[in-house]
């Protein structure tokens, strides 16, 4: 099976690892997902959390290719293009108060609002963009989390407001942590 661009691609990736980083940006981009719009588009079902999980994996892979690998020069305008459409798709969608989903699906992507936060704050880092949305990241996904924090300590996601879970409680250490932005420099 083929390795998750998001699990797979780092910042310090070793050129062992390029091939395998070549080939993930080069599926990535020949997927109908991304060379339409739907990082940010239409059909597929985007939500937040997905929208900001493909982008910051695009940035990640050109990243640990570097600037000058073959594949980073081919993708490039490609990754651009796909990164334009998704910020202006989280301009129009983008909640800090949970993933949203278009077209009904919310009450499965909330299930997944912890996880969103990680993803927001691996985009901002790796992106250096200040303002995903049209708010500051870290100031408005900080202060959700400081307010919805349970308290047992936890966090838990707006599908199941009482329960926290471990794995919640994690993504949301890791965005308050700016655990990439601590990782990546």
């Amino acid at each position: 099976t083929a390795p998750s661009l998001h699990h797979h691609c780092t910042i310090t990736a070793p050129s062992r690892h390029h091939r395998t980083t070549r080939a993930a940006l080069g599926a990535a981009m020949r997927t109908p997902d991304v060379t339409r719009p739907s990082i940010g588009g239409e059909g597929g079902g985007p939500t937040c959390s997905l929208t900001t999980a493909g982008m910051s994996s695009l940035l990640f892979c050109l990243d640990a290719l570097g600037e000058k690998h073959k594949a980073t020069r081919k993708y490039k305008e490609d990754v651009d293009e796909a990164m334009e459409r998704g910020n202006a798709w989280l301009n129009e969608h983008m909640s800090y108060e949970y993933n949203y989903a278009p077209g009904g699906e919310d009450e499965f992507s909330r299930q997944w609002d912890l996880y969103y936060y990680y993803t927001i704050e691996r985009l901002g880092s790796i992106s250096e963009q200040k303002e995903l949305g049209g708010k500051d990241w870290y100031k408005a996904g900080a202060e959700f989390l400081v307010k919805s924090q349970l308290p047992n300590g936890g966090w838990a996601p707006s599908s199941n407001p009482e329960n926290a879970q471990p794995n919640g409680t994690a993504f949301a250490l890791l965005f308050l942590m700016r655990a990439t932005a601590a990782f990546t420099g």
